[in-house]
């Protein structure tokens, strides 16, 4: 058991890197000696978990990874059963359509409709965002009592530009606001010059855990116009919840 926590480990210390480790990196970074890290990502390498480079000799992590990712992807009620509603969000809106779930400290995105404009937002299936700092997070964090909130925001909040909010203060306002609302605003406080909006998916008792957002260029969604999408959000909303209600 403890050799799969450990294999765990390096799997995770190598996803979040933002370049291949080296085996004293990875060995130091997961508490292991040398050799028992050695022994792991050669392991994980004929699985095709991992990969080494020839020269180097440097790790990453494998192709074999997005395959199974995509299986689970692939597989997932949730998601199968959004795909073509999401879909026909970006088709209506002509804008990038997601949806996320909450994992951890952050907004991790398990569905992409992309936008057909040449110039739009761009996220992938498997990408992480902050919660403070996007219109997904603060949906996922909104109906959270406070205690829980800031247990995975862990302050202090990073300032990606100056219109990023770092008050815990402001932000615990602002989710007030999205609970009353019923929906989340991001004004170019990840991205500058991009701009979204995201509405809870209810499945259940208990807090929403998946958002369904839009984004796009600030110059298409903005504070003067966003109601006008916010009826197309909220009828891709009532059918994913509907297709998921059928599939139970």
């Amino acid at each position: 058991m403890r050799a799969v926590v450990h294999a765990a480990k390096i799997l995770r210390t190598l996803g979040e890197a933002e370049r291949p480790l080296g085996l004293t990196e990875i060995a130091r970074e997961v508490g292991l000696s040398k050799a028992s890290a050695f022994n792991i990502l050669t392991t994980l390498r004929i699985q095709g978990l991992v990969s080494q480079d020839r020269d180097t000799s440097r790790y990453r992590l494998g192709w074999g990874l997005m395959e199974l990712g995509a299986r689970v992807v692939d597989s997932d009620t949730l998601v199968v059963a959004a795909k073509e509603h999401l879909a026909e969000l970006a088709r209506r809106t002509g804008e990038a359509a997601f949806l996320a779930v909450l994992d951890r400290k952050e907004a991790f995105y398990v569905q992409v409709a992309e936008s057909p404009s040449p110039l739009r937002a761009v996220t992938s299936v498997g990408a992480r965002n902050p919660l403070h700092a996007t219109s997904s997070g603060k949906v996922l964090l909104a109906w959270l009592d406070e205690a829980t909130a800031l247990r995975h925001l862990d302050p202090p909040l990073e300032r990606f530009n100056e219109h990023t909010v770092t008050s815990v203060d402001e932000l615990m306002a602002e989710l007030a606001r999205v609970r009353e609302l019923g929906f989340a605003t991001c004004w170019e406080e990840l991205n500058s010059g991009v701009s979204g909006l995201a509405m809870p998916i209810r499945i259940g008792d208990g807090p929403p855990r998946i958002a369904l957002s839009i984004a796009a260029p600030s110059s298409r969604i903005n504070a003067e116009n966003f109601e006008t999408i916010l009826p197309d959000m909220q009828q891709a909303v009532d059918d994913i919840v509907r297709e998921l209600r059928g599939r139970a």
